[in-house]
C-alpha cells in the first residue's frame, strides 16, 4: 500500500462529509430529476426487437450520469482549487506521490458515489421504472466504481492541464455536455449511424459503463454477459488514471 494512503483517504472523506449542504445537493438533485422524468411515464423507446418505457431508460440514465456528474466536476474544482489555495506546496514537502494522492481522493469519494447510485435507482422504481432489484443488482457496483474511478480522473487532468479553478470548471463543463448525448444517457446510441455507433462504443470513457449499467439495471443481467464493454471500460480507467497522475503534478509551483 503506498505511504500515507490511509491518513490521505480519511482526511479527505472528512473534507466531504463535513459540508451537509452540498451532500444535500448532491442527493436531492437527482431525485427532483426522477421525479420529473416520472411524468414522461407513457412514452416508450423501440430499440432493435426490445421496447423499453421511456420514464425506465432515462432514469438510469439521469442516475448514472448524475454521479458521472458529480464526481467529475466537483472534483475538477477541488483539485484546482487545491493548487490555486498553495495545498500541493504541503503535500509536495511529504513523500507522498501524485498516485497516492489522486487515489485517495478517489477512494474518499466513492462512498458518496455508490449511495447516490442505490438512492436514485432506489427512488426511480418507487416511482414505478423497470428496474431490477435483484442479486445481479450487486453487480451495479463494478461499473459505478469505474465510472467514479474515470470521472475524477478527467477531474484531476483538466485541473492540471488548465492550472485555475475558472479555467478548469470551463474545460469540464464543455466536456461534460457532449458526452451527455455520445454516453446514451438521454437517448439510445442504437439512433446513431453505424459508424458513430462503432466509434462512440470506444472512443467516449462512459459509453461502455453505460451499457453495463443500464443492462444490469434494466434486464437484471450479470456482469459476465459484459465482457467486451468490461475490457473497453477497464482501458479507458487505467488510462485516464494515469494520465491525471502525469498532468496533476505535486512539485510544479
Amino acid at each position: 500500500m503506498p505511504r500515507g494512503l490511509p491518513q490521505l483517504t480519511l482526511a479527505s472523506a472528512r473534507m466531504i462529509y463535513r459540508s451537509p449542504a452540498s451532500l444535500r445537493v448532491a442527493f436531492l438533485t437527482p431525485l427532483m430529476f426522477a421525479a420529473l422524468i416520472a411524468l414522461f411515464h407513457q412514452l416508450r423507446f423501440e430499440t432493435g426487437s426490445r421496447s423499453i418505457d421511456f420514464f425506465s431508460y432515462l432514469a438510469t440514465g439521469v442516475a448514472f450520469w448524475y454521479v458521472t456528474y458529480a464526481a467529475e466536476h466537483g472534483m475538477t474544482g477541488a483539485a484546482a482549487g487545491y493548487r490555486a489555495q498553495g495545498v500541493l506546496k504541503r503535500v509536495a514537502a511529504t513523500p507522498i506521490s501524485a498516485g497516492t494522492f489522486i487515489g485517495a481522493q478517489l477512494l474518499a469519494r466513492m462512498g458518496v458515489a455508490i449511495a447516490q447510485t442505490i438512492v436514485v435507482l432506489g427512488a426511480a422504481r418507487l416511482l414505478g421504472a423497470d428496474i431490477k432489484l435483484g442479486a445481479s443488482f450487486l453487480w451495479e457496483l463494478v461499473p459505478v466504481t469505474m465510472i467514479v474511478v474515470a470521472a475524477l480522473s478527467l477531474g484531476f487532468i483538466w485541473a492540471g492541464i488548465t492550472r485555475t479553478p475558472g479555467g478548469a470548471n470551463t474545460l469540464d463543463i464543455m466536456a461534460l455536455i457532449p458526452l451527455l448525448y455520445l454516453t446514451g444517457g438521454l437517448f439510445p446510441r442504437d439512433a446513431f449511424s453505424p459508424a458513430v455507433q462503432a466509434i462512440t462504443e470506444y472512443a467516449i470513457p462512459f459509453a461502455p459503463m453505460f451499457d453495463m449499467l443500464r443492462g444490469i439495471a434494466l434486464q437484471g443481467v450479470g456482469i459476465e454477459h459484459f465482457g467486451r464493454e468490461l475490457i473497453v471500460a477497464a482501458a479507458w480507467v487505467v488510462a485516464l488514471f494515469l494520465i491525471a497522475t502525469r498532468a496533476y503534478r505535486l512539485r510544479e509551483e
